[in-house]
């Protein structure tokens, strides 16, 4: 019988319903996905401080109600170098997602893309290619 792999992902998303809609993109992933969610930016910076082990990926939402995303993206970064980190985020403007990538993003997806998408844009990320909506 085949193994799945088992993944770990943290994502930081202040909104209950789309946090959960998240939830459920990873449960129809192949895999087995361990997936933890808070909803703001320290209790992400408390995670991550404390996680003996690098998560396989990161999402991070840049409007947090307690401080910029691109905060935790840059200590995600710092603490865990080569993990791969999605944005996911209402906010359209270069300035944003240049403030992300210069954080450490590797990439930047807006909140309208469908679960397809989203779902495909995962992958991309975990084989080391930068998704951009």
């Amino acid at each position: 019988m085949a193994q799945f792999p088992f993944f770990t992902v943290l994502i930081v998303e202040d909104d209950a319903v789309y946090q959960n809609g998240l939830r459920q993109v990873f449960a129809q992933l192949p895999g087995r996905w361990e997936v933890q969610a808070v909803a703001d930016g320290a209790h992400a910076l408390q995670v991550l401080a404390q996680s003996p082990h690098a998560f396989d990926l990161v999402l991070v939402d840049i409007g947090l109600p307690d401080m910029l995303g691109t905060q935790v993206i840059a200590a995600a970064r710092q603490r865990f170098a080569e993990v791969p980190i999605l944005v996911i985020t209402v906010f359209q403007s270069e300035r944003a997602f240049l403030d992300a990538v210069r954080a450490g993003a590797n990439g930047y997806l807006l909140k309208n893309e469908s679960a397809l998408s989203l779902a495909h844009s995962i992958e991309l990320v975990l084989q080391g290619q930068y998704p951009v909506s």
